[in-house]
């Protein structure tokens, strides 16, 4: 479907001049005009290859989720299993770093106001002749699912930060509430590297002194982290391999009997994110800028990336969500480029451990409501 192969995107300097050399970070987006489905998703999203020449090779997707209504914290549309409507649409281009500046290490912008994020963003109608080539969500591999396998424990325990209490649990805060009946959560919110590995680990043996039903009994334990590595530590990558590695083999060591699963990283999409919102609140800003500063795709994906070789190594089961959040931007809570509205939390949760087992293993479809 669309023009054969992927597209090739070139880039412009300011003064109009061919970029010769790479490091400019897009989310490039495509719409079919003659959609049925209504909704702000979009109908395709690019996987992008920075050739390092100035030049980009886009490979279109159709999105693994469902398509937002339009209306924040509702469920969303089932997506058309039909083939994309290539009559014409549109292309929605947004720039969010250039020059490299979305892949400099934490601390290299110490002195910085903000993180050099541009979110310039530009929208142009494609004729049916330049329709890029979409591959569709039922012709592409899926992530694993753990349904059966779950529902045969007693006891999972969600350990970590705010994106995997909002996979485990729903509701306020103060009082939430549990997604499945024996998954729980023990939140421990904070970066994972060799300088932090002593509090991680205090805190694991924290929570089984608590549970002891983990030490011996028919429990799982999900953990997982890289939001707060991506966003606050000014440690490596490898420190926060190396950290993870460690992490596990103390978690396996203090509870033999328990499985242990990883919830991978997501991705963030700094361009849902404007200052002029919040631009009345001092505080809220320069936490928001302090937040983002290091917050870029490119860098969550090499964390992704870097977790997952760890993790086949060691032979650790994976709920892989990066591409799933990498392709659904648009849910997004308002205004956060880090976490996703409780209704796509609902659908990760479903998908990768459905409610009941009629939900028929590697399907999409059923999981998205009409």
């Amino acid at each position: 479907n669309g023009v054969p192969g992927p597209m090739i995107f070139q880039s412009i300097a300011l003064d109009g001049t061919i970029k010769t050399v790479g490091g400019d970070e897009y989310y490039v987006k495509y719409t079919g005009s003659k959609r049925t489905n209504g909704g702000s998703s979009p109908d395709a999203v690019a996987h992008i290859t920075d050739l390092d020449n100035g030049m980009y090779e886009l490979h279109f997707v159709q999105p693994f989720v469902p398509m937002h209504t339009g209306t924040p914290e509702t469920t969303g549309h089932r997506r058309s299993d039909s083939i994309v409507d290539l009559q014409a649409g549109k292309l929605e281009v947004n720039l969010d770093y250039t020059c490299g500046i979305g892949n400099l290490a934490p601390s290299t912008k110490r002195m910085w106001i903000k993180g050099g994020y541009i979110n310039s963003h530009w929208e142009v109608a494609v004729k049916s002749s330049m329709v890029p080539s979409i591959t569709m969500a039922e012709d592409r591999p899926l992530p694993q699912q753990f349904g059966s396998s779950f529902r045969n424990y007693d006891a999972i325990y969600g350990v970590g930060d705010s994106l995997i209490r909002g996979f485990v649990t729903t509701g306020p805060l103060g009082n939430p509430i549990l997604r499945r009946s024996n998954f729980y959560m023990e939140r421990d919110a904070m970066a994972l590297n060799m300088v932090t590995f002593s509090d991680r680990t205090s805190f694991i043996d924290q929570m089984l002194q608590e549970h002891p039903e983990l030490k011996n009994g028919n429990c799982a334990i999900l953990l997982g982290g890289g939001m707060w590595d991506l966003a606050f530590s000014v440690q490596s990558i490898e420190s926060h391999i190396e950290a993870i590695e460690n992490y596990i083999e103390h978690v396996h060591n203090k509870a033999p009997s328990a499985h242990i699963y990883w919830k991978s990283m997501t991705s963030v999409h700094v361009s849902v994110f404007d200052e002029d919102e919040i631009k009345d609140d001092l505080a809220r800003v320069i936490g928001a800028r302090i937040t983002l500063k290091y917050c870029s795709r490119s860098r969550a994906k090499a964390l992704y990336e870097a977790q997952s070789e760890l993790l086949q190594r060691i032979k650790i089961p994976v709920l892989d969500m990066y591409n799933m959040t990498f392709e659904a931007e648009e849910w997004h809570s308002r205004g956060d480029a880090m976490h996703y509205e409780d209704k796509f939390n609902e659908f990760l949760m479903d998908y990768f451990y459905s409610p009941d087992s009629a939900v028929k293993k590697n399907s999409l479809s059923s999981l998205y409501r009409k």
